[in-house]
Parts: C-alpha cells; structure tokens; sequence
C-alpha cells in the first residue's frame, strides 16, 4: 500500500513510500480468546535527485510490529495490544491520527512502544459501553526531541431507543509531555465531551453507516488558548457527521 509524503524542495518533493503489511490471525490459546500478529515494513523510496539533496531524503526503512490477544467477555470482548516501532514510523506511537512515515524530521534513532486496551461491554440489551485506554512511548522522533510520553481515555455510551436510532454519550482525554534534549519540557492536556443522537443501519454497537447529530465541549486543561482564534481554552461544536465503513 503506496503512500505519498510531500517536502518542499525544488519541484521535486513527492516521496514515495512503500510498504509490506504482513498479519496472521487465528492462533487460539484458550478458550474464548483470539489473537492477531502483524509486521509493517516501510522502504522510503527516493529518487536519484532526491537522494542527491540528502537531509531528510536519508530516512532508513522503518519497521513496526503488533500483536493483539481478546477475550470474550460479559456478552462483550476486551482487547489488549502491544506494538514496538522503529525509524519514521515511531511517532505514531504517541499520535492520534493515522498511520504515516515521518520524512519531515530526522528519525534514523527513532523508537516507540505503545499499548491499547479496548472493550465493549453491553450492560443492557439497549444500553452498552465501550473504552479505549492508551499509553505511548517514544524516544528520538525530532533532532530536538529527547522523549515523549502520552496517555488517553475515550470512553462511549450508547443507548438504544429503536433498531435505528441511538443516544450516544462520550468522554474523552488525553496527557502528553514532549521533554527536549536543552533539558525544557511540554506539556499537553485536555478533555472532550460530546452527546449525540444516531441514526444507524442496525441496533449493533459498531452497525455502520451512522448518521450522527452532535454537540461537543472542549477543554485545553494545560490553559492553553487554542479555541477561537487563540483567544480561549475551551469551546463548543455543533454539527452534523457521517461515519461510513467499507
């Protein structure tokens, strides 16, 4: 699966990384319990002019390893896993968004780790929650960067009313501290609350296409200013969102 990075340099800034995903499932230790294993390899794949500019047109290939263990359980399942990378794609061990190969920074010494535990438990046949805890190591991601730690907490309600329609309550937040190799730190902090109403294609936790009508409350509780042109630490969302599977 291809992606493509882009850098600013002379006309010439596309880099193209390729990757190998490898995963086995199937493997069943105990009863009730599943497990999966994967191995990402990345391979920077620069052109002849790109390797001439060097800087960051050196980023070696980056690996990254995972493996998950889950288990029924109360009606539900909870899910524990455990992943170690390497090279451009250690920061995505203390990042929220998706996975991508780090060529804006100096990464050759990178390393992470990172755990995720995620469950859901239905309490009633309408009434279910579901959580995700995760914790975030990092060691090298930027020339200046000595160490970076991150914790979060996402947890969901959801409240049946039909086969289609869903009350959904969540609480959400995160703790992160990036410590520089000058001996200065930084620190990152802050919660989000949102109530919606759904729409959905079934009365499963996880049925997909959802229609959701929301309002959200957001806290920077390191009084950063953030919100509203930098000017508040907190603010409200309204909207209206979508959330398909294919």
């Amino acid at each position: 699966m291809p992606t493509m990075l882009t850098i600013g340099v002379d006309g010439d800034s596309n880099v193209n990384i390729n990757y190998i995903d490898l995963r086995y499932a199937g493997w069943k230790p105990w009863a009730g319990s599943w497990t999966e294993f994967g191995i990402d390899y990345a391979m920077p794949n620069t052109t002849k002019k790109q390797d001439s500019y060097g800087g960051l047109y050196d980023a070696d290939n980056g690996v990254m390893l995972t493996g998950e263990i889950s288990q029924d359980m109360l009606g539900g399942y909870n899910k524990t896993v455990l992943q170690y990378a390497n090279k451009g794609l250690a920061q995505n061990m203390v990042s929220q968004g998706g996975g991508w190969y780090d060529m804006w920074n100096y990464v050759n010494d990178a390393t992470g780790y990172r755990v995720i535990n995620t469950g859901l438990i239905p309490i009633t046949e309408k009434f279910s929650i579901n959580h995700v805890l995760t914790w975030g190591s990092a060691d090298d991601i930027t020339d200046y960067t000595d160490k970076t730690r991150m914790l979060s907490l996402v947890a969901r309600g959801q409240y049946q009313f039909t086969d289609y329609v869903r009350l959904i309550g969540e609480v959400g937040g995160f703790y992160q501290k990036d410590s520089y190799n000058n001996g200065t730190s930084y620190k990152q902090a802050g919660e989000k609350y949102t109530i919606a109403l759904g729409l959905a294609d079934g009365p499963d936790f996880m049925s997909r296409p959802e229609l959701r009508i929301f309002a959200s409350y957001l806290n920077d509780s390191e009084d950063g200013k953030p919100f509203e042109d930098q000017t508040a630490n907190n603010t409200w969302n309204f909207g209206v969102q979508v959330e398909a599977w294919w």
